[in-house]
């Protein structure tokens, strides 16, 4: 006996529940498509977060270097031969590495943000509208002893830049510096280093 027959004797036809069980079903499906599609996106969201950090921390580590490369640039340019005299204290921001001190150590090492070194003293990095930095960037410079480099004592480089800024100078010896450059990202968990051998001659 059919349906139409069923409901024409006044039988009510059995009800089975089989829709409201697939329905019930498609439904726990695509709530679980969208949960997933959801952490998936807060995932990525996270992963591109933690590398814009990661970036604004190395490009913010580059220009301490950069600014701590132009500390020397100048200081040369402008003493006329005067030597940058280096001592543990960092009395004209140049430390020796010889006597590595801890502030010196802790810059170059410490995992966490650190207060040590020279601050970056161009465009305040920490209140930019985009892309703003945790911490303004900072620099240290070491003086290193030519044979820590496999150079021999006394030797010498190019001549000097002249008053004219060419070289009309006279040759002198060569000094070497290591100049480090250290900055945090957005955020101050994220830190990053840059660094580089800057040689004068004098």
């Amino acid at each position: 006996m059919n349906t139409l027959m069923m409901l024409s004797a006044g039988i009510k036809p059995r009800q089975k529940g089989s829709a409201l069980l697939i329905s019930l079903l498609v439904l726990i499906a695509i709530s679980l498509m969208g949960v997933t599609a959801m952490n998936s996106a807060i995932l990525q969201e996270k992963m591109a977060s933690g590398a814009r950090n990661v970036i604004q921390a190395q490009s913010g580590a580059e220009t301490a270097l950069r600014a701590g490369e132009q500390y020397l640039w100048w200081w040369y340019k402008s003493a006329n031969g005067t030597q940058l005299v280096s001592d543990p204290n960092g009395t004209f921001g140049v430390y020796p590495v010889e006597t590595e001190s801890a502030q010196v150590y802790d810059f170059r090492t410490t995992r966490t943000w650190v207060s040590d070194g020279v601050e970056y003293s161009g465009t305040d990095l920490t209140s930019q509208t985009y892309g703003a930095l945790a911490q303004q960037p900072r620099f240290i410079i070491e003086e290193l002893p030519q044979e820590a480099i496999g150079i021999s004592t006394g030797t010498t480089g190019v001549r000097n830049l002249g008053y004219d800024n060419q070289s009309s100078g006279s040759a002198g010896e060569l000094t070497y510096y290591r100049v480090t450059g250290r900055s945090t990202g957005g955020v101050d968990g994220v830190v990053r280093l840059a660094e580089s051998t800057f040689t004068v001659s004098r």
